[in-house]
């Protein structure tokens, strides 16, 4: 039977094929659905009516049974605001960046990073590692500076966000992630802690 349904879509979509479901006890069931398999590329948005005919010939149109939703422009997030000494490496991170198609297959394939404002991709990836020569490459000096993240779906729609890259100059204040010490400052190329705080026993 199978061999004989025949199916179509409106609106360019293609049924590339149209199975019936053989219910659990076919002998006492009747058949109540049928697998579609479709192809939405040259489709355009919007409700679709679904026509099914069976291998009896006889046909019934389901109005708007079908919406196509046009790919929408995933989410691009810089992360940060980012802070590193002068000299260090600057790791970023656009994970947060995300797809509103996710569910539908779609999802993001490329991260290209601007550094200097120049347009020209300059890193790419996810997470990707600047390291203290590609940034003085770049021009970026001490103080902030204005990043851009651009991300790409796999249907070729991009989205640009900015965040913020801050270079500290040696001597300033930072922080190194330690609760612990209480006077973080730049020295060399990386952020060092000092004066940690010292406990005293409670009293019993």
């Amino acid at each position: 039977y199978a061999k004989h349904l025949t199916a179509s879509v409106t609106g360019g979509v293609t049924v590339n094929s149209a199975n019936i479901v053989i219910p659990a006890n076919p002998a006492t069931q009747r058949v109540l659905s049928v697998a579609l398999s479709l192809n939405t590329t040259a489709s355009t948005p919007g409700p679709k009516t679904l026509t099914i005919i069976n291998p009896d010939g006889q046909g019934k149109a389901y109005n708007s049974i079908i919406n196509v939703i046009a790919n929408r422009l995933p989410v691009a997030n810089a992360g940060g605001p980012y802070t590193v000494c002068l000299g260090d490496s600057a790791t970023l991170d656009g994970t947060g960046s995300s797809d509103p198609d996710s569910a539908c297959g779609d999802s993001i394939v490329s991260y290209d990073w601007d550094l200097n404002g120049d347009t020209v991709i300059d890193v790419t990836g996810a997470t990707p590692t600047v390291t203290p020569a590609q940034l003085s490459a770049l021009g970026l000096g001490v103080g902030p500076h204005t990043i851009s993240l651009k991300v790409t779906d796999s249907n070729g729609a991009g989205n640009t966000t900015s965040g913020t890259l801050t270079l500290l100059a040696n001597g300033s204040g930072c922080s190194d992630g330690n609760a612990c010490t209480q006077t973080d400052t730049c020295q060399a190329g990386a952020c060092v802690g000092a004066n940690p705080v010292t406990c005293t026993a409670s009293d019993p």
